[in-house]
């Protein structure tokens, strides 16, 4: 068998070398790809990861916000229930002191009979305006039944007021018991709003009703 000459050595030299080489760049440049598949695969979870944090950190700020509201909205109620609660009381208490000052005899000192009823009816008159002002706050934090309530309070106070002022007390114990039925049912409405189990109401309006002391 020949030898082999020196251009057939050169030759499949070359060829292994160049298969050599080959080899090498193509597992070179499969290393690579798979290098860049797994960099943009990083990039791709890095980039959802940070998406998932804003879009955490929107929502807990949206819920924060809401609950913050709700806490105010709760607090102005609140607020709003308990103002009325104390005018409520002093317009009934206010009714029933005028009420007295006209029953009251005016004997003989009638200036201090007069001084006595013009306090009584400047009291009433500004716990009649306190109520006004309260209804607004009302008619907007709370249901409608309290806000019927109110002011159904409101309409027989005023009428009561106008009868005594008037000294038209004939029919005095109807009057105050539709005071106290009105007043319950208005006590009731503010309870309920504020999440507090109702008390009876007044029945008839019979005897049960407490007259305006002398």
């Amino acid at each position: 068998m020949p030898l082999p000459t020196l251009s057939q050595v050169w030759f499949w030299g070359f060829t292994v070398v160049c298969a050599g080489v080959g080899s090498y760049v193509g597992a070179y440049l499969k290393k690579r790809g798979e290098n860049r598949a797994i960099h943009d695969d990083l990039r791709q979870l890095v980039d959802q990861v940070r998406a998932t944090t804003e879009a955490t950190k929107r929502i807990e700020a949206q819920i924060s916000d809401e609950v913050w509201d709700r806490q105010k909205q709760w607090e102005l109620k609140q607020e709003v229930l308990f103002e009325a609660t104390r005018r409520i009381a002093e317009t009934s208490d206010s009714l029933t002191s005028f009420g007295s000052a006209v029953k009251i005899s005016r004997g003989e000192d009638k200036e201090k009979w007069e001084e006595t009823l013009s306090k009584e009816a400047t009291r009433w008159a500004n716990a009649n305006s306190a109520l006004d002002e309260t209804l607004m706050f009302i008619q907007i934090v709370c249901q409608e039944d309290t806000i019927e309530a109110y002011k159904d309070f409101r309409k027989i106070a005023v009428d009561f007021g106008r009868k005594i002022a008037a000294v038209d007390l004939g029919d005095l114990g109807t009057l105050i018991w539709l005071l106290s039925l009105s007043l319950s049912v208005t006590r009731n409405a503010i309870r309920r709003e504020l999440g507090i189990p109702a008390l009876p109401t007044p029945q008839s309006s019979g005897s049960s009703a407490a007259p305006i002391p002398d």
